[in-house]
C-alpha cells in the first residue's frame, strides 16, 4: 500500500507541464528512489460545457499495482472538477491504496492566469470552452465556468473539506514566492527531493505571438475545436509563429482592464491567503501591473490580413525542393487533402485553395482531383 500519494492538481499555466516532463524523464531514477509515477488512463475526461467534470474514481483502482511508498499523480484538469460528490468518491477510492493523500495547487494572479488561459483556448477544447474566442486578451463576459476555475477560495475550500485542509498544499506561482524562482526545484522542494540527481527538463515557450493568436480566434468558426483540421491548423501556425519571430508581440488588455478582471477575485484572495498564511501581501499575490500597456491591442484582423497568413501557411505545405523525398510529398499532399475534405460547406475557396496545393504536391492523386474538379464546378454554378 501507498505511503503517501500526492496530487498535483494544477493550475493550468502555472509550470504543469515542466513539471510533468520532469517526473517523465526521471521515472527510472524516483523509482528506484521509492517513487512511483503510475501511468494512470481514462480518470478525468471534459464534458462539451466542462460542467459537472468527468472524474472516474474506478479508474484509480490501478494503484493497487503500486509498490512504491510515495507515488505522484499530476493532471492539471483536476482544477475543472467542481463537484464535491465526484470527489468524496476519489477521496474513497484513494484511501483504498494510500494511507495519506497530499494536494498539490500552484496559483497565479487571476488576470495573468486568465490571459494564458485564454490563449490556450486557440488550442485546446477546454480552455476554448471557458474563454471564448473573442479576438482580446480577456473575455469581455466571464463564463460561469472560468469563474469558478478561478476563484481559489472556493476551489480550495471544496477539495480541503473532502481531504482535509493539512492535506492541502498551495504554492504561489511567482518567482519571490518559488525555490531559486524555479517551478520545477520548488516541485522537488514541496516532495523533499534533492534536485541536484535528477535531469531538468529544456525550458520551452510555447506560447503564440498577438497576430498567431487573433488569427486562431477568428478562424475557430471554419476549423471547429477539437477537430483533425484544426490540430493541423495550430501545428502550421506554431511553425508560422517562429519563422516570423512573432512570440515576443503577445496579445494584453490594457492596464485598467487587468487590474478591473483582478479585482472580481482580491476579496477572496484575501481570504484564503489569510487562513492558509501563504504571503506577506494582504491579497495573496503581487499587484504590480506594469506589465501591461495603457492601451491593449486586442482587434479583429482585416480580410486581408487573414488571408496573408492563409497564404503563408498553405505556401509553407506546398514548398518542396526538387530533390525532396517522392514519399514525403505524397505524406504532405494527404495532410492538405485531409484537412480541406474537414472544412465545412461554407469554406468553399479555402478547400479549393488547399486541393490544389495537395494536387501540386501528388499529381497523381486521382481523388483529389476529382473533388478539386467537384468543388470547382460547384463554384461556377454558386458564382
Amino acid at each position: 500500500m501507498i505511503n503517501t500519494l500526492y496530487i498535483h492538481a494544477g493550475s493550468h499555466k502555472t509550470g504543469s507541464t515542466s513539471i510533468q516532463r520532469f517526473l517523465r524523464i526521471n521515472q527510472d531514477a524516483l523509482r528506484e528512489d521509492g517513487i512511483a509515477i503510475p501511468g494512470l488512463k481514462g480518470i478525468l475526461k471534459p464534458t462539451p460545457d466542462l460542467t459537472n467534470y468527468g472524474l472516474y474514481p474506478q479508474a484509480f483502482h490501478a494503484l493497487a499495482r503500486v509498490r512504491q511508498p510515495i507515488a505522484i499523480i499530476s493532471r492539471e484538469n483536476f482544477s475543472w472538477v467542481d463537484d464535491i460528490n465526484k470527489l468524496m468518491a476519489l477521496r474513497d477510492v484513494l484511501y483504498k491504496h494510500a494511507h495519506k493523500v497530499k494536494i498539490i495547487f500552484y496559483l497565479r494572479r487571476q488576470d495573468s492566469l486568465a490571459i494564458s488561459q485564454k490563449q490556450e483556448g486557440t488550442k485546446w477544447f477546454d480552455c476554448s470552452v471557458a474563454y471564448g474566442h473573442e479576438p482580446t486578451a480577456l473575455p469581455s463576459k466571464l463564463s460561469e465556468v472560468a469563474r469558478r476555475y478561478l476563484d481559489f477560495e472556493q476551489k480550495v475550500s471544496m477539495w480541503a473539506k473532502v481531504f482535509a485542509k493539512d492535506n492541502i498544499i498551495l504554492r504561489v506561482f511567482e518567482p519571490q514566492h518559488l525555490v531559486e524562482c524555479d517551478v520545477v526545484k520548488d516541485f522537488c522542494y514541496v516532495l523533499g527531493l534533492q534536485p541536484d540527481y535528477y535531469q531538468f527538463p529544456e525550458k520551452a515557450n510555447e506560447s503564440l505571438g498577438r497576430i498567431s493568436q487573433l488569427f486562431l480566434h477568428q478562424s475557430q468558426p471554419a476549423f471547429a475545436d477539437g477537430s483533425i483540421a484544426r490540430h493541423r491548423l495550430i501545428r502550421a501556425v506554431r511553425d508560422f509563429d517562429r519563422r516570423n519571430n512573432n512570440n515576443d508581440d503577445k496579445l494584453l488588455p490594457d492596464k485598467d482592464e487587468a487590474i478591473a478582471f483582478y479585482q472580481q477575485f482580491k476579496a477572496a484572495n484575501a481570504r484564503l491567503n489569510q487562513d492558509y498564511k501563504l504571503t506577506d501581501s494582504e491579497h495573496l499575490f503581487n499587484e504590480d501591473f506594469s506589465q501591461y500597456p495603457e492601451l491593449g491591442n486586442g482587434r479583429m484582423l482585416t480580410l486581408g490580413e487573414i488571408n496573408e497568413i492563409y497564404a503563408d501557411l498553405f505556401a509553407d505545405f506546398s514548398f518542396v525542393d526538387s530533390d525532396e523525398d517522392g514519399q514525403w510529398k505524397r505524406k504532405q499532399s494527404a495532410q492538405l487533402r485531409d484537412i480541406a475534405l474537414s472544412l465545412p460547406p461554407q469554406c468553399l475557396s479555402q478547400k479549393i485553395q488547399l486541393l490544389t496545393l495537395a494536387l501540386q504536391l501528388n499529381p497523381n492523386g486521382q481523388y483529389i482531383r476529382q473533388q478539386l474538379t467537384q468543388l470547382t464546378a460547384q463554384t461556377m454554378v454558386e458564382q
